[in-house]
């Protein structure tokens, strides 16, 4: 039960006065919202709505206390780059305006930040220059930053959180091009392409344009080239596969997908995709899927008949799904297998662990900036 939504083109972003959003009740009213389109990747219902892509779910002032960077720097004898990536791996990255928090680190890169796309290597954000375009930069776990030379084109990046890559599509007359981009030898590395009659993607809400979105997943990058066909493509050579399921959520090769063929609101299943089979059904109930780095685990999100966030681990191979008490809609995976989420209602960050143990920490941001999560598009 998942909506094809669209990551908000930003170039009216200075000039459009948008209320802030109540993430909620956005989430809510995504339900109704659904289309059959099978266009592209599916995107989670709502997850985050922000002013004209730069925005997402508003929370209050400031990050408490002192600077995060500076308890890292208090570690004693232990590797300041080492325990910097270790806090990556268990916190993943937020940002708030122009600030990026990465673990405990926070860096300002002196522009609003539109999306962060998490990699090994640390996270990609994408940073609106008006009429230049887009930028992108490396935020490494260290607070080091790398300008990358991804073109200003390029609207949407997806990252690999096992390795140093992002990638992105594009259209070229009539085939959809894949771009592969190593992003700690700063060049594309891989390019594959499939003839594209009717490119997919999600629909955007300005203009009316696609805005196609592939997963990566190591050697693989996978999309759809129109509304019923979808593929697995070796982006190092080239070889292709075609699959039945446009692919939502992948890592190691275990994939989940929204199939709606039987089911009314359409049911979430769970793949082996080089088994080519079946490994879980999930049901209709949910907004979101993801697949765990590790693959075994997938996190589902969804929403009470009162409209409160509810989540779960559900494991691949079988056995009762965990609980995750407090998580909102607006959640990811960090490296190490932690569930980061952000909780609109009570302005916190909740971080679970396998075992369905969640911690809270109270996140604001100055001047009532938005905070975006990594890996989150930002959709309305």
């Amino acid at each position: 039960m998942a909506e094809q939504l669209s990551d908000l083109l930003h170039g009216c972003a200075d000039t459009v006065d948008v209320p802030h959003p109540d993430a909620t009740a956005i989430a809510a009213r995504g339900r109704t919202m659904r289309t059959r389109r099978r266009a592209g990747t599916v995107v989670a219902a709502a997850l985050v709505v922000g002013a004209l892509g730069l925005g997402g779910v508003v929370l209050g002032n400031a990050l408490d206390g002192e600077a995060r960077s500076s308890q890292v720097a208090q570690r004693g004898e232990e590797d300041p780059g080492s325990a910097a990536a270790d806090e990556y791996a268990e916190r993943s990255a937020w940002s708030a305006g122009s600030g990026v928090t990465i673990g405990t680190t926070t860096v300002d890169l002196g522009s609003p930040v539109a999306h962060l796309a998490q990699t090994s290597s640390g996270v990609v954000a994408r940073l609106f220059q008006g009429d230049a375009g887009n930028s992108f930069v490396l935020v490494r776990p260290d607070g080091a930053t790398v300008e990358l030379g991804i073109p200003s084109s390029v609207v949407h990046v997806e990252g690999d959180l096992a390795h140093p890559r992002v990638a992105w599509l594009e259209v070229e007359g009539e085939t959809m091009v894949a771009h592969v981009w190593d992003v700690d030898e700063d060049r594309e590395v891989g390019r594959a392409s499939q003839p594209a009659q009717e490119p997919g993607g999600l629909s955007g809400l300005l203009g009316g344009e696609a805005i196609p979105v592939p997963r990566l997943d190591g050697d693989d990058v996978y999309f759809s080239v129109d509304n019923d066909v979808h593929f697995r493509v070796d982006w190092a050579n080239g070889g292709a596969t075609a699959l039945p399921y446009a692919v939502h959520s992948v890592h190691d090769g275990i994939a989940t997908a929204l199939d709606d063929a039987g089911a009314e609101d359409g049911e979430w299943l769970v793949y082996d995709v080089d088994a080519d089979r079946v490994l879980r059904r999930l049901g209709s109930d949910s907004i979101d899927a993801v697949v765990s780095p590790d693959g075994r685990q997938v996190l589902t999100l969804g929403q009470t008949d009162e409209g409160s966030a509810i989540g779960a681990l559900v494991p691949v191979a079988g056995g009762d799904p965990v609980p995750l008490a407090g998580v909102g809609l607006v959640s990811t995976w960090a490296h190490d297998g932690h569930v980061v989420s952000l909780d609109g209602e009570t302005s916190a960050l909740v971080r679970c662990d396998a075992a369905g143990t969640c911690e809270r920490e109270q996140v604001t941001a100055p001047d009532r900036a938005q905070v975006l999560l990594a890996d989150q598009l930002v959709v309305g």
